[in-house]
């Protein structure tokens, strides 16, 4: 249940001011402009839940400014999203968690930047004359910036979703020794940065990514790549690493209709 509710004040040529009130708007506890989050201090009128709940909101707003611009403040609407009430109910757990150790969980910059991943890559599969009315659309937004066709946006994708994969540093690892013979660690805060194109990464790295997918949430690896990506980022650097072509098709019995994809592995002679 939500305890707070935010007034946003227009605010002449700056950012719009937020007031923060009690859910019944009856009691105004205090404001903030909505690009200084830090102008806030009325933090001892708070209870645990309204500063669990304000601190999320103002990850909101900041993630809003990084990712779009100031004047994106003065813009913010209610995007209205679905979820099980048992994750909303562990949001509400872990979140108080965090707060008990001064641990910052921001589920929100790690949102939009999904999101707006998403829309770059789904621009990139457009025909032509429909991917220039959507690149126009993100020129607006200030977000046509590396929108292309090669395989990178793919890789963030890939990266996206490793995120939410438990003990994920520690499966790549050992992914990496197993396929690849490198005995390489790779850290959380790295995945992150892959997965926000911040870093490039090797084909080794991808392609034990993508297994790790392929093993744990096979459904998502089809929505998020076609069949050539998987031959591509992940067939590919194995099989030029020596892997059996019969131990690709046993990881492969994890997709739906897989038979295509198969065939064109079966197919696959040339690997230089």
């Amino acid at each position: 249940m939500k305890k707070l509710s935010f007034a946003v004040k227009a605010n002449m040529n700056k950012p719009p001011r937020v007031h923060v009130q009690s859910a019944d708007k009856k009691t105004t506890y205090g404001s903030f402009q909505a690009n200084n989050c830090d102008e806030f201090d009325s933090w001892d009128k708070l209870s645990q839940e309204e500063t669990i709940e304000l601190k999320h909101y103002m990850n909101n707003l900041v993630a809003i400014e990084h990712y779009f611009s100031t004047k994106a403040l003065s813009e913010q609407k209610d995007f209205r999203i679905r979820l099980p009430g048992s994750f909303i109910d562990a949001i509400d757990v872990l979140s108080k968690l965090c707060f008990e150790d001064h641990i910052n969980l921001n589920i929100y910059d790690a949102m939009i930047s999904a999101a707006i991943g998403q829309l770059k890559i789904k621009t990139a599969s457009l025909p032509d004359d429909k991917k220039q009315q959507a690149l126009t659309l993100l020129n607006q937004l200030g977000l046509s910036e590396n929108v292309k066709t090669d395989v990178s946006l793919k890789i963030q994708a890939v990266f996206s979703e490793l995120l939410s994969i438990h003990n994920k540093s520690e499966k790549l690892h050992q992914k990496a020794r197993m396929l690849f013979n490198k005995d390489k660690s790779i850290a959380p805060k790295t995945i992150e940065e892959i997965a926000k194109g911040e870093l490039s990464t090797s084909k080794w790295l991808v392609a034990c990514a993508v297994e790790i997918l392929l093993e744990e949430k096979p459904d998502i690896v089809q929505k998020i790549l076609v069949d050539d990506d998987i031959l591509f980022l992940w067939a590919n650097p194995l099989l030029k690493n020596n892997r059996p072509i019969k131990e690709l098709l046993h990881t492969l019995e994890s997709l739906n209709d897989s038979e295509a994809l198969n065939s064109k592995l079966n197919s696959m002679t040339d690997f230089s």
